[in-house]
């Protein structure tokens, strides 16, 4: 993870990357078994997140690790916004500051809820825990020297540079 303004480094033969702004949940307390009825009460906030994701990568690793675990590659901030109502919030992307098509979080495959009932049946969630809830809206490949800035509705923007890691 890196936070807002550091930056995010692609390793050479990484091929193409892509960002994905996301809401991102923030885990308020330690949680096991929710249900779709006490699952927000897991919930301390939301904040943006950057779900950096190398496309090669992605194709040959079936888990899709390497893809979306480099160094550096999930950014997330710039703050916790609390009492947000995340059923249909603005996301997207402004790459090299051309916003691309945005979507809304009400077009996410699974809400947040049900995707804290599905974690918490088989894994603990911690105070602190970041949960990325998914990407619906339009992407473009980052290249060395770019800028990124992934925003959330109600939330805000988090920025990037992209470079060449040593």
């Amino acid at each position: 993870m890196v936070g807002p303004g550091e930056a995010i480094e692609l390793a050479p033969g990484v091929g193409h990357v892509d960002p994905e702004a996301e809401l991102t949940v923030v885990v308020g307390r330690r949680s096991r078994g929710l249900t779709l009825e006490n699952a927000r009460a897991a919930v301390l906030g939301f904040t943006v997140g950057n779900d950096v994701t190398a496309r090669e990568l992605q194709k040959t690793d079936e888990l899709w690790i390497s893809a979306k675990s480099q160094d550096t590659f999930t950014p997330a901030g710039p703050w916790i916004v609390t009492g947000l109502d995340s059923g249909d919030l603005a996301i997207g992307v402004i790459h090299n500051g051309t916003a691309l098509r945005a979507a809304s979080s009400a077009d996410l495959g699974w809400g947040v809820d049900e995707i804290l009932v599905y974690l918490t049946s088989f894994m603990t969630l911690h105070p602190g825990d970041l949960v990325l809830t998914g990407f619906p809206a339009e992407t473009s490949r980052l290249q060395p020297g770019d800028t990124v800035t992934c925003s959330v509705e109600g939330i805000g923007h988090l920025t990037n540079p992209v470079r060449a890691s040593a």
